[in-house]
């Protein structure tokens, strides 16, 4: 984990365990990763910009994991184990009611709209499938 984009993304990561992404400050994120705020703008605009990039690397690495699978069921629940396993993440960034949130501030050629939001509230994500 020494990318310091990754480390700012974990904090911010667990910071959501206990508070909405709205309220949570960079400097909540700096105190936390014990970097200075003048490295947090290095990488980022502010936090929706840290949550915006983190939700592109893991629109990433969701879809290289389902192309690796050798079923569509498969497939699928991995992507579904994927998003639970980050749900808290998902949740509270969707949650977020700034201008600049994910849902409105994702690149138009990004790969977020290829997720379902519903996806975020899947308690059992492999029971979903054997419906």
């Amino acid at each position: 984990m020494g990318d310091t984009r990754y480390i700012f993304a974990e904090c911010i990561k667990q910071l959501m365990n206990h508070q909405s992404l709205d309220k949570i400050t960079v400097t909540d994120i700096v105190e936390m990763s014990g970097k200075t705020r003048q490295t947090f703008y290095r990488y980022f605009r502010d936090k929706y910009d840290l949550v915006n990039w983190y939700f592109e690397v893991l629109a990433d690495k969701s879809f290289l994991q389902i192309g690796n699978s050798e079923t569509l069921r498969e497939g699928l629940i991995k992507k579904f184990q994927f998003i639970y396993n980050d749900r808290v993440f998902f949740k509270e960034a969707f949650k977020s009611k700034d201008y600049n949130n994910v849902e409105k501030g994702k690149p138009s050629n990004s790969k977020l709209a290829a997720y379902d939001l519903s996806l975020i509230h899947i308690s059992e994500p492999t029971r979903l499938l054997s419906i």
